[in-house]
């Protein structure tokens, strides 16, 4: 692909079902920049103007509460709840540890509705279910199938939810820190990982602060915390999906970053895989029908995947 883009890192060109997509990544630099991820999504719609909607597709900090089972491995999707677009931009007083929350409304609701229905599909089979459904399993099997090839397995033994106030013993992994201190939480009866719907808290940094994660997830109702995703909020319509790869803690690591990655991909692939073929083919800005899927003339949907590896982005606790 000769075409030169300033704000973005790697651009690939693909299909998944009757879709053809465009990934697109920000340098690991950038990972989280608000203007770089609101540059890059300019850019890729000034360059692909058929493109029709677009899906954040990357990881996230779990927040978990009483009234959702939050647990590594899981996702968390986007969606409309109250005055919120599904998506909520936090800003913090560091003198204060005070939360300022800016709520973007219609998000969710601006998506084409055969997407918001494949959603809605999904989410009714998903709570039948109780887990990720046949097709995003498949997935997740498949990849790691892939990965145990080159000797290593893509779902981390240990899933430790520390209480609030206990803090991170030293560097690295959690091998020196009191197992005491632990979340007790019952045990699932299978290890796939479960599909949230609701808000995602978004900042301009990594949050690694339990008891703050905790202030945002009781004042602002939120399943999730990450960063940049706001940089998208306002440009075109754009569903988030995350997967969960620590508890926004001083624990947090990068042991669950990858299988999250999957997790997050897995479910936007089922997602996409759930669109009607006639609306998904060939629609132009003007209406008019086009059902030739050629690079050409027909670039639909954008999956916008950060990188994995955010250590370069800390938040103080």
């Amino acid at each position: 692909m000769s075409q030169k883009f300033s704000a973005i890192d790697q651009v690939i060109l693909g299909g998944i079902g009757v879709y053809n997509i465009v990934i697109a990544r920000l340098p690991l630099s950038r990972c989280g920049d608000t203007q770089a991820i609101a540059a890059l999504e300019r850019e890729m719609f000034s360059t692909f103007p058929a493109i029709r909607f677009s899906l954040a597709v990357g990881i996230g900090g779990g927040v978990p509460r009483s009234s959702a089972d939050i647990r590594l491995g899981d996702v968390v999707v986007s969606q409309l709840t109250g005055k919120s677009g599904g998506v909520i931009r936090y800003d913090l007083d560091k003198t204060s540890s005070r939360v300022y929350s800016h709520h973007w409304t219609g998000s969710l609701s601006e998506i084409p509705e055969y997407l918001s229905n494949a959603l809605a599909t999904l989410q009714t089979d998903h709570g039948l279910r109780g887990l990720m459904g046949r097709q995003i399993a498949k997935n997740m099997a498949d990849i790691q199938r892939k990965i145990s090839t080159f000797g290593k397995s893509l779902r981390p033994e240990e899933d430790c939810l520390f209480q609030a106030e206990y803090e991170h013993i030293a560097p690295g992994s959690c091998a020196n820190c009191d197992r005491s201190k632990r979340v007790i939480r019952p045990e699932r009866e299978q290890d796939e990982p479960v599909i949230h719907y609701g808000s995602i808290a978004s900042g301009d940094q990594v949050m690694k602060n339990s008891q703050l994660r905790d202030h945002i997830g009781q004042e602002l109702g939120v399943l999730c915390v990450d960063v940049g995703t706001t940089g998208l909020m306002g440009i075109f319509p754009c569903l988030v999906i995350r997967g969960i790869c620590d508890y926004a803690d001083s624990h947090a690591n990068k042991a669950w970053q990858q299988y999250a990655a999957a997790a997050a991909a897995a479910y936007a692939k089922e997602l996409l895989l759930m669109v009607p073929q006639p609306q998904a083919r060939g629609i132009n800005k003007s209406g008019d029908s086009n059902t030739t899927p050629e690079w050409s003339g027909l670039r639909e949907s954008t999956l916008s995947a950060p990188p994995t590896d955010l250590d370069e982005l800390q938040m103080s606790p």
